[in-house]
């Protein structure tokens, strides 16, 4: 039986709209990205540890942990790629990458190679050791989007020109193209096995195409605006999107239906990531708010978070080995442990290091768990649980506040709309009353003419 998805904690930090999310393999942070020029790692064994790493000379589009998590890779509107160390100092290198706005960068499964896509109408592949140009795609317009398959066999792209097109790497040509939307791509991504090809749109559809068959495979009216982010989980069961509507929607792709459709963000939900176990994902929108989420569910062929920490008790690092042994086996170790070892208490929840009213709060907060001791640990679980919920319904009631000021706004401009008219109609009806005296004078006018023209004419035939 599955469970719903339930609010684990929020960060806040960033100063405009979140444009990217990416966890760590590890599960240790999360990278995320954002119009105020800033790449932010957040620490989630350390929740109030926020790096920020400032390079970029505009809004960053996109941002992507490395397969190995030693690298961040970053793009911006200032035409440029970063690559960073992910290290608390966060140097960095730049590529100039396009001739105009970079839109997406995304690493290959072996960590090799980088894709990114640009407004300069092209696709373009770098090599990470060395960071030079290796090949490139041409677009007829703006390219918001572009991602290796698993394999790094194929390149898939979308954007304003409406098309999302499947590239060969080996051939360096285009191997299929689908014209299946009538508003700009957003996003393109590939399933985890890439037999999938998943694209969404201004037109606020989801569209899943076949990459064997070449044909769209399902379809969906997925929000009431656009479409702005795709993500498949692990598992290749589900996809989750998010909305200029504010919704962020989990399809089930084995049934064909909407699973669940969740609300916490105020303004457009903007992008959307799955962490690499699918135990956890986040949503960052507009209100400058990043959200992560237990997801809770268990699907076929995926460890749950409570078998993991038995296969790492059945198997103990023993005393005979190397000092390089034990460190490859403490970070196997680590690998198995991260989502189990993520903290469980709603006190850890980060905001802004700046905030003294939060520090307050969890000084009073670790008061108050010296005092819950005796407390079982399932209990001080569930109220967490709850604690987080009530948050969620408070973020929701202000986001419907929000749109119920909005609709009473449009109604009092649509009644003033009305009364200007009731106004105008009044002011023409009297101009009509006014002139139905001319319009008599006339007439009179008319018939004493007629009549004097009829008198004239009978006074000269006698």
């Amino acid at each position: 039986m599955q469970d719903d998805p339930t609010l684990f904690t929020t960060l806040k930090g960033h100063k405009d709209t979140i444009t990217a999310l990416s966890f760590h393999p590890g599960l240790k942070s999360i990278a995320s990205s954002a119009n105020d020029g800033v790449v932010s790692v957040w620490q989630l064994k350390q929740p109030r540890k926020v790096y920020r790493f400032m390079g970029h000379k505009g809004q960053v589009s996109d941002v992507q942990f490395s397969p190995n998590g030693l690298l961040i890779a970053s793009c911006a509107k200032d035409e440029t790629i970063r690559l960073w160390n992910n290290t608390v100092e966060g140097s960095s290198i730049s590529i100039k990458a396009h001739s105009a706005p970079v839109r997406s960068v995304q690493f290959s499964c072996d960590g090799q190679l980088l894709v990114s896509s640009s407004d300069d109408k092209s696709v373009k592949v770098w090599s990470v050791n060395d960071r030079k140009f290796q090949y490139g795609f041409q677009h007829t317009n703006w390219v918001r989007s572009a991602v290796f398959s698993q394999d790094v066999r194929l390149i898939a792209s979308g954007g304003d020109d409406r098309a999302v097109i499947i590239w060969d790497c080996d051939s360096k040509k285009e191997a299929q193209r689908y014209n299946e939307h009538i508003g700009v791509v957003y996003k393109v991504q590939f399933s985890p096995d890439s037999t999938i090809l998943g694209s969404c749109s201004h037109d606020k559809k989801l569209k899943l195409f076949d990459v064997r068959s070449k044909r769209v495979i399902q379809h969906y009216d997925a929000h009431a605006d656009s479409v702005l982010d795709l993500k498949f989980h692990p598992s290749g069961q589900f996809a989750m999107t998010s909305g200029a509507d504010s919704k962020v929607k989990v399809w089930d792709l084995r049934m064909g239906k909407l699973a669940y459709t969740l609300y916490g963000h105020n303004g457009q939900a903007t992008t959307c990531a799955f962490s690499n176990h699918g135990d956890y994902f986040a949503t960052g929108g507009s209100d400058s708010m990043i959200l992560v989420w237990n997801t809770n569910w268990v699907c076929s062929g995926q460890e749950s978070l409570d078998e993991k920490p038995k296969q790492v008790k059945s198997k103990p690092i023993q005393q005979t080995q190397t000092q390089g042994q034990q460190q490859s086996s403490q970070q196997k170790e680590n690998v198995q442990q991260t989502n189990s070892q993520l903290p469980k208490q709603k006190e850890t929840v980060l905001y802004s290091n700046a905030d003294n009213s939060l520090h307050k709060k969890s000084e009073f907060n670790q008061s108050v768990q010296l005092q819950k001791e005796d407390v079982p640990a399932e209990v001080i679980t569930q109220l967490d649980n709850i604690s987080g919920q009530l948050e969620l319904i408070t973020r929701t009631l202000q986001a419907l506040e929000q749109r119920v000021s909005n609709n009473e706004q449009q109604i009092c401009r649509l009644n003033l709309a009305l009364t200007r008219d009731f106004e105008r109609s009044e002011q023409i009806q009297n101009q009509i009353y006014d002139l139905k005296p001319l319009e008599e004078q006339v007439q009179d006018q008319d018939e004493e003419e007629n009549i004097n023209y009829i008198k004239f004419h009978r006074a000269a035939n006698n």
